[in-house]
């Protein structure tokens, strides 16, 4: 509910792996009510969300970990944590984004490349970036974005994110979890 709220475009659909904390009653309640697509993954297909999976690794594994966080205090800090990531990843962060592959053909001497394929990725450019660019999005939700934009200020979020990566740490060590 939190996500759909900050999104500055109507939520159309959710596509989560087949973990219960997404398609149960609840859930699927709440997008029926919205009128969400709910469409999930295949079991036992980890590659089916792919992206979202990666994403997991650079982000959320780079700031929180893989530690287990079980007190309420930890998730306040989590839930603070991800929103100062949010829109330092959004805004300030590019990545590249495939645009396709590229079949490599046989050298010279008849041997076949290392990599059967070449990728090919366009420049990099935050998901802010992105969304301008897009003509399918709404201009007032381009606005809306440009507005955020200028109140932040990269080093700001920086700092606030390292500040609160160590809290987190710190609760943790209070629980008795060790890093």
């Amino acid at each position: 509910q939190v996500i759909a709220q900050r999104l500055p475009w109507r939520l159309k659909g959710l596509h989560p792996d087949s973990g219960s904390e997404f398609i149960n009653e609840a859930g699927i309640a709440w997008c029926k009510h919205r009128h969400i697509e709910l469409t999930r993954s295949r079991p036992h297909k980890k590659n089916d969300n792919c992206f979202i999976e990666q994403r997991n690794l650079v982000v959320v594994r780079k700031y929180v970990g893989y530690e287990r966080y079980d007190c309420l205090e930890a998730v306040s800090a989590m839930n603070e944590l991800y929103e100062f990531i949010r829109l330092y990843i959004n805004f300030f962060q590019p990545t590249f984004k495939l645009q396709g592959k590229e079949k490599r053909v046989k050298t010279i001497d008849g041997k076949q490349a290392t990599k059967p394929y070449k990728r090919i990725y366009d420049k990099p450019k935050t998901p802010y970036q992105r969304v301008l660019e897009n003509k399918l999005i709404d201009c007032l939700a381009k606005d809306k974005l440009r507005l955020q934009y200028e109140t932040l200020n990269p080093k700001i979020l920086h700092d606030k994110i390292q500040l609160l990566t160590s809290k987190l740490e710190r609760i943790q060590r209070e629980q008795g979890y060790h890093f």
